[in-house]
């Protein structure tokens, strides 16, 4: 008889656990798109299935920004369906590794919410090293010249010619002006500021390019001339 109980009870421990399973994923919850460049839209579905034996229905799905698209093919699915989540992140501004989630919320609020995370290494062609220079606090002194440097690395498999570079700032020049980087290399840059008088302001710090990806990359800096 305590036999008997016992594989009744066992029986309905399995099958409530089996009325709990709602959902049995297919895609893992970090998918991982590798290397990506820099302005290209990077594309994937979502899979799960529903496990249950009751309709599933999608309240709304969640993305982490306004760069990533997911969009579902319906609302309710029946017992068995998979269920298809076509997403799409727009790469453009993004640099190395990007991490962006999709948050899949359920009509039933018993079913805990699915959320996804979608990883990539984005590359760019040309790439500006550091992002953003500065010069404060410097004393004013015509007689003197404070420089400061930046790199661009040509991550490209071609050679990159740097047609021109100018400054929108009287008092910064930039040396080289023009040059070609070979591919899978980077040369340095040297900004030279003359402090001729007490100043404080935004510069930008323009290169033209031949490379069709990236023709026309920006450097901005600041300078504080001071007494």
């Amino acid at each position: 008889m305590r036999r008997i109980l016992y594989l009744i009870g066992l029986m309905g421990l399995l099958s409530f656990k089996l009325q709990g399973q709602e959902i049995r994923l297919i895609s893992p919850e970090l998918i991982d798109l590798g290397k990506l460049q820099e302005g290209a839209t990077a594309d994937g579905d979502i899979f799960f299935l529903n496990s249950g034996n009751q309709p599933l229905g999608i309240q709304q799905i969640k993305t982490s920004c306004g760069c990533t698209i997911a969009q579902n093919e319906k609302e309710v699915y029946a017992p068995g369906d998979t269920i298809k989540i076509h997403f799409s992140v727009n790469t453009r501004g993004f640099r190395n590794v990007v991490r962006k989630t999709i948050t899949v919320f359920f009509q039933d609020e018993k079913i805990e919410d699915l959320r996804y995370t979608i990883q990539m290494d984005i590359f760019t062609d040309l790439e500006l090293s550091p992002r953003f220079i500065s010069f404060r606090h410097i004393q004013i002194n015509p007689d003197t010249v404070i420089t400061n440097y930046f790199t661009i690395q040509n991550n490209s498999e071609k050679p990159v010619k740097i047609k021109k570079v100018t400054s929108n700032y009287d008092l910064v020049e930039v040396y080289p002006q023009s040059i070609t980087i070979p591919a899978k290399k980077e040369h340095l840059f040297r900004i030279e500021l003359r402090p001729k008088r007490v100043e404080q302001r935004s510069v930008s710090i323009n290169i033209e390019t031949d490379n069709k990806q990236k023709n026309n990359l920006l450097q901005p800096a600041y300078v504080q001339i001071e007494e």
